[in-house]
């Protein structure tokens, strides 16, 4: 049986199959989770990056909530910064951009670079077996391998549509006007758009395990 988490009502109303169940309002990190199914075998946390206050408290919510021997898993990028090998993001709009949003977003007590913690955060909170995969989320088709291409070019249509959006708050809270947030977040499309712009963000998978009582946790 799956339950999925989320704040709003996103959730398909029709197919859903008899062993999920959506549930909304509830808040991972501030509420007590209360859930019918009691402790869970497996918990899957996407893209939470800018999501919460205290990541470190839902880490430990995480643990709380789980079955000894459960899974926890994290899929998300660092979005921290834009990067490059051959130096092709140096200087770029799309580095500008970066930056101001990363600043704005620490005006607001999120700090993006949060998933390089997210190793230690598991071991803190007592979990085992955790391991960290990392790897390149290039802005759009700029690869030459066919794996990487495709998945460029999906993040070539996908994060456009969002990073306007995502931009106007915390670029507002740096003192940014209307119009130079539009030009700065213009600007930085048209670079992630841009094929002789090698930029990517690393994504990262990280999962541990809830020991059994008799296990020694894993050293940090």
């Amino acid at each position: 049986f799956v339950i999925g988490q989320d704040l709003v009502q996103i959730q398909p109303d029709q197919g859903v199959p008899h062993n999920l169940e959506f549930v909304v309002r509830e808040d991972a990190e501030h509420d007590q989770w209360l859930y019918p199914c009691g402790l869970f075998d497996y918990i899957h946390l996407r893209l939470v990056v800018t999501c919460f206050d205290n990541p470190l408290k839902v880490v430990q919510n995480c643990f709380n909530n789980l079955e000894p021997g459960g899974w926890v898993e994290y899929h998300d990028f660092d979005v921290s910064k834009v990067v490059s090998d051959d130096g092709t993001t140096n200087g770029t709009a799309l580095e500008r951009w970066e930056r101001f949003w990363s600043l704005g977003m620490a005006a607001f007590g999120r700090d993006i670079s949060v998933p390089q913690l997210y190793k230690s955060m598991l071991i803190r909170a007592g979990f085992v077996d955790v391991t960290e995969v990392t790897f390149p989320v290039p802005t759009n088709s700029w690869p030459t391998d066919p794996k990487w291409k495709r998945i460029g070019r999906w993040q070539a249509e996908n994060v456009p549509q969002g990073l306007a959006g995502a931009s106007i708050r915390p670029l507002k809270k740096l003192g940014f006007s209307n119009a130079e947030i539009q030009e700065i977040t213009s600007s930085a499309i048209r670079d992630w758009k841009d094929r002789n712009i090698h930029a990517y963000w690393v994504g990262k998978v990280v999962f541990g395990r809830k020991p059994f009582p008799n296990e020694i946790p894993q050293a940090a």
